[in-house]
């Protein structure tokens, strides 16, 4: 039986203030997002998608644009299978069960069980996002889901996935030019961000996250992109890089801000 300290309500409470403080803040991504490409049409590759809508902060985005053409990109086949549901039936959605790695193979891929429920009905939504080749990383959030490391060990499953470098995913789906790349692989995004084509076919937008990124992947990271003529702007789990070339010193003002970096 898991017992929960005096302290477990106030620790809840404290979750939910910084779920909202997380939602409004993506929001905001997402609409400086829009502002960027303004209806125009856009070539999204999406790597990491989970479910499509759970914590996605381009959700909305992608459901309501519709001249947005988007590959979704998910390694783990029961995820997988919600994400084909939440976008049905739109040839503007391609779908790729696969992890972006340096080479074609397979790789062990360890996640949170849904098994999890069953003692926990009261789980964040967000255990089933923690899809990670480094098991160490789940375990990392035993204490933000209420659990021991021991207790949530006994829910880490693994399966082995497909994995195939970004450019081969891109030339199977016939795509020659990437508007807005979105990354979200849970401490792996800087291994993905390596593998893209900054010089000849640089994407217009990049959203990354980086909260899971150790400090040397995160400074790294912004080395790339900076070096590449992006301009970037972070809040504390995601970073938008803008091809600071391809706009205005207006629109960049109105989009990134004026503290970017």
């Amino acid at each position: 039986m898991i017992r929960h300290g005096s302290h477990q309500p106030v620790l809840s409470r404290l979750k939910d203030v910084a779920r909202r403080v997380r939602r409004l803040t993506r929001r905001s991504t997402a609409f400086k997002i829009a502002k960027l490409f303004d209806r125009k049409p856009v070539v999204v590759v999406q790597v990491g998608s989970n479910d499509g809508c759970q914590g996605d902060p381009i959700a909305e985005l992608l459901r309501n644009n519709s001249k947005w053409n988007v590959i979704f990109i998910e390694p783990l086949p029961h995820i997988f299978r919600r994400l084909r549901a939440n976008y049905p039936g739109s040839p503007k959605y391609r779908f790729e069960n696969i992890a972006i790695a340096e080479k074609k193979e397979r790789r062990r891929l360890y996640f949170v069980s849904d098994e999890i429920k069953k003692i926990r009905s009261d789980i964040p939504f967000w255990y089933d996002q923690l899809g990670s080749f480094d098991k160490g990383h789940i375990l990392k959030h035993s204490m933000l889901l209420g659990l021991s490391r021991t207790q949530l060990e006994a829910f880490i499953a693994s399966e082995e996935v497909p994995c195939e470098p970004l450019t081969e995913v891109l030339e199977r789906n016939r795509i020659t030019k990437v508007d807005l790349l979105h990354i979200d692989t849970e401490g792996y995004d800087y291994e993905v961000l390596k593998q893209v084509d900054l010089k000849t076919s640089p994407p217009k937008a990049i959203l990354y996250e980086h909260k899971h990124l150790s400090n040397e992947d995160k400074k790294a990271a912004k080395k790339l992109l900076s070096g590449a003529g992006y301009r970037l702007q972070s809040d504390d789990v995601d970073t938008l890089a803008i091809m600071h070339s391809r706009i205005s010193a207006t629109i960049a003002k109105l989009v990134i801000g004026t503290n970017y970096q």
